[in-house]
């Protein structure tokens, strides 16, 4: 109910007040995610710390390289991020099949932000290693629409992608866009919309990411909601409003330290 914050406060609090390491390491893990949902990748990191040095289930230290790998993102969007993200996948195949999908979709949006300077894991090879990864489930949950739409692209080319990325953007407009990993993916839906011309549908959208992720106070992706919105302002003429945006933006980015 407190937002974004107030979890990730709440869960830091609880690994502080544990004093079992069975059960700090779990806690230290969740806490981290929220941190880094919040906003504060520093303090993720100092919490993934915790958990690193207390006694993990396999799946759960399987989680700490992508967790680690997504504090990079948040940090520089840098190119050595998809590679990272990457290895954290395919280490996660084995052992939980969805959450693995996940870190491909997320290992491609970092190799989109990083385009020509990805390097040997840039769209196309991200792409290609999503192609080889497990099926998602049945019936598809909408991050494996976006998933299977986004590899079609890089893979077969625009015109097969059409469908499935229409498929994927219908699913995310008829459901609850205030979920956490929605909040977390949204900019890549508007980005689609984008590509395929669907610019009531890239407004739409932009809006509701914009709401949700100010609602939830969820600092790490509120500066690519408020850019993918500023951009459909910029497509009406509006470009006082674009401005203001970009400039929330940025006062964002540089107080959290991204």
């Amino acid at each position: 109910r407190g937002g974004v914050a107030a979890e990730a406060a709440f869960l830091a609090r609880a690994t502080e007040l544990t004093p079992d390491p069975r059960h700090r390491g779990p806690r230290a893990l969740a806490a981290a995610r929220a941190q880094l949902d919040a906003g504060a990748p520093d303090e993720a990191s100092e919490l993934l710390a915790v958990a690193e040095a207390c006694p993990l289930a396999e799946l759960q230290e399987a989680q700490l390289p992508r967790l680690h790998a997504r504090i990079a993102f948040a940090r520089s969007r840098g190119s050595d991020t998809p590679p990272l993200l990457l290895d954290a996948a395919r280490r996660l195949e084995p052992l939980d099949a969805g959450l693995a999908r996940e870190t491909y979709l997320d290992a491609l949006g970092a190799a989109i932000f990083a385009g020509r300077l990805a390097g040997r894991s840039g769209v196309d090879q991200v792409a290609e290693a999503t192609r080889r990864a497990p099926p998602g489930p049945q019936p598809p949950r909408t991050m494996d629409l976006l998933l299977d739409g986004l590899t079609t692209r890089f893979t077969d080319g625009y015109a097969a992608a059409v469908p499935p990325l229409r498929r994927a953007l219908e699913a995310l407009r008829n459901q609850d866009g205030t979920a956490r990993d929605h909040l977390r993916w949204q900019w890549m839906a508007c980005r689609i919309a984008s590509e395929l011309w669907e610019d009531e549908i890239w407004d739409e959208l932009a809006i509701r990411h914009v709401r949700a992720a100010r609602e939830a106070g969820a600092l790490a992706v509120l500066p690519l909601a408020l850019t993918y919105r500023s951009g459909t302002h910029v497509h009406a003429g509006e470009f006082a409003a674009a401005e203001a945006l970009i400039q929330e933006s940025d006062a964002i980015t540089r107080s959290i330290g991204a």
